[in-house]
């Protein structure tokens, strides 16, 4: 997996926070404790994006994941812009 650094300005008592949870936690790094909230806070949109769906299926039925149909829409966009840089 590449790695890239962002640098973030955070209040002291949210550092203290993180480094209280790399400690408890058992993290390697500061790092891996941010990398963690986001693995879970990505986890949790994902659920909530699938409880949305289901409550819109009218008839109970699965349909496709919402987030194949976004995958499904920019692949549609990207292909239509490459083909108007080519024609252009």
């Amino acid at each position: 997996m590449e790695s890239n650094t962002l640098n973030v300005s955070l209040p002291k008592a949210q550092v203290a926070w993180i480094r209280q949870r790399k400690d408890l936690g058992n993290f390697g790094s500061v790092s891996a404790v941010v990398q963690d909230l986001i693995r879970q806070a990505q986890a949790a949109e994902a659920e909530g994006l699938r409880r949305t769906f289901r409550e819109l299926q009218p008839d109970g039925v699965a349909g496709a994941e919402p987030t194949d149909a976004v995958v499904a829409l920019c692949r549609k966009v990207k292909r239509e812009r490459l083909a108007h840089r080519r024609a252009g």
